[in-house]
């Protein structure tokens, strides 16, 4: 699946515009995600300085991820644009209906969707 995963309050617990804090089980819970074959797109409002700075931050602790603020060249291709809004199959964000409920209840869910999609047999 494509995963489209919010920075700030779901990788980054610092108050914007600092880097610095991860959140809770972001560094392993992103770690996993990728091992699980899932394409993990940051997903984020940053720009310039404070992208780059987010980008450091990312490589810095070894967090895995694809791309920043892009959708995967096949879905490019596919739709013929590069819309703005990142196609993804699932968004995490910590600005929710319901709230932030961590990167446990993130890795159980994204668990329960790969086991049905494979039942389904989707991609």
């Amino acid at each position: 699946m494509i995963l489209a995963i919010d920075f700030d309050g779901v990788l980054n617990a610092s108050r914007f515009p600092s880097v610095g804090i991860a959140v809770s089980g972001a560094v392993d819970g992103m770690k996993a995600l990728k091992a699980m074959g899932h394409t993990l797109i940051i997903w984020t409002c940053r720009e310039g300085q404070d992208q780059t700075n987010a980008i450091n931050w990312l490589l810095e602790r070894g967090i895995p991820f694809d791309g920043i603020n892009c959708n995967l060249r096949s879905n490019i291709e596919r739709y013929n644009n590069d819309s703005r809004k990142i196609n993804a199959h699932l968004y995490i964000d910590d600005k929710c209906i319901g709230g932030w409920q961590g990167w446990n209840a993130v890795l159980r869910y994204v668990e329960q969707l790969d086991e049905r999609n494979e039942q389904l047999g989707v991609d």
